[in-house]
């Protein structure tokens, strides 16, 4: 044993365990042993008198909220008698086991019912608490679904989750633990709220300003304000250029999330100037678009769009981000598995464009919105920076709370 304990320069002594390295004090143990693990299942469809009765029934795309306290659907007496769905007690951890929501986790706050998508996980109360193990399993999320990996869309199963080793302090510490994280997740709860209302109140401010005109308004198309840049830049040129591809904007958001480099994509590419207008023919319905920063080169899967004089670059970007724009591009894709727009069908977008200086006016407005929900993203970008360090920290035992300390740091 002693080969295995180390201890920290601020005197704590940890040991290596299947679960990493814990404190002294710690046990490690698999989540079967310390945990009972069931499914759950659905009713026929088909039945109607299966449903919209008094009992709360969980699928597993409720799981994207932390905590579950109504479900969307209800089963009747019948409904569950006739199906393998089964009761779950309050405070049992769900998680999602296959499909799109595989990973999920979520704490049940209620009394309900589960699907079979579901695996619901109740702890020993006398050695591991629920709101404890949520939060290790939230940091254990992206192990196991590596584990699946290989299969198209990842499946988790009770055997691989009941095989996974956990940490566990003792229970009061544990939930010292879960309320300090769990008060960190509030806070992202309810910056990410902060963030939608404004993003909602945006939507409503450009449908009121850029399509409600006045009779000086003229209705033009794409092609009579804006043109389309060809000039392509050519794999055989050496020289380096900033690289925006589909994957560098964000979807629905406007923004340039990161900027590559030319040198590491080896196909022709498109030429673009500051202040141009990079719109993504590919997929439109990612409504995927962008004002170019800076100049730069661009995959060829972006419309490159140039503002004549007659319009600002900024009030044709919002008047492009608009839904009856992508709306309009996605009406005139070809192709199945790789739908594209193009210059040729898009530049005949029509749509009411007011004078110079109205533009102007709706361009600070609309701006003044964009730099609100900037400033709160990077509020919840802090957050959870704080949140996986605190989970780093917390529950591998290198920061200790209160009268837990045995020798290292203290919260």
């Amino acid at each position: 044993m002693a080969n295995q304990i180390s201890t920290l320069a601020m005197g704590q002594k940890f040991k290596k365990t299947p679960a990493g390295e814990i404190p002294v004090d710690w046990e490690a143990n698999k989540l079967s042993a310390v945990a009972q693990m069931y499914s759950g299942g659905t009713p026929l469809r088909t039945r109607s008198d299966y449903f919209d009765g008094n009992i709360p029934w969980v699928k597993s795309g409720e799981l994207r909220t932390r905590l579950i306290t109504r479900t969307e659907e209800s089963l009747t007496e019948v409904g569950l008698k006739s199906s393998s769905a089964k009761w779950v007690p309050e405070n049992t951890v769900l998680l999602a086991m296959y499909g799109a929501t595989a990973g999920q986790i979520a704490l049940l706050k209620i009394r309900a019912t589960i699907n079979q998508a579901i695996l619901a996980i109740l702890p020993n109360q006398e050695k591991l608490s629920s709101e404890y193990l949520y939060q290790a399993l939230k940091a254990e999320v992206s192990r196991l679904i590596s584990l699946t990996q290989g299969s198209g869309q990842p499946n988790l199963s009770q055997g691989l989750v009941g095989n996974l080793w956990i940490s566990i302090p003792p229970v009061q510490e544990q939930k010292k633990i879960a309320e300090i994280l769990s008060a960190v997740d509030s806070a992202i709860e309810k910056t990410s709220a902060v963030i939608e209302k404004s993003q909602t109140l945006k939507k409503g401010l450009m449908q009121t300003l850029l399509t409600n005109g006045t009779e000086n308004w003229d209705v033009v198309r794409l092609q009579d304000v804006a043109e389309q840049s060809e000039q392509r830049f050519e794999p055989t040129i050496t020289d380096t250029r900033p690289y925006i591809g589909l994957e560098h904007i964000g979807s629905g958001d406007g923004r340039v999330l990161t900027i590559g480099n030319s040198k590491s994509v080896a196909s022709l590419k498109t030429v673009f100037r500051k202040g141009d207008i990079l719109f993504g023919k590919l997929r439109p319905n990612l409504r995927k678009i962008a004002i170019a920063p800076s100049e730069g080169v661009c995959s060829t899967d972006i419309i490159v769009i140039r503002p004549t004089k007659a319009v600002y670059s900024e009030f044709l970007f919002y008047r492009l981000q608009s839904s009856d724009a992508f709306d309009f591009a996605i009406g005139t894709v070809a192709g199945t598995k790789m739908p594209r727009t193009s210059w040729i069908l898009f530049k005949n977008f029509e749509f009411l464009c007011p004078p110079l200086n109205e533009q102007q006016k709706i361009v600070e407005i609309l701006s003044a919105a964009d730099e609100e929900i900037e400033k709160e993203d990077i509020a919840l970008k802090k957050i959870q920076g704080l949140k996986k360090s605190l989970m780093q920290m917390l529950l591998r035992g290198r920061v200790r709370i209160g009268a837990f300390q045995n020798g290292g740091r203290v919260l």
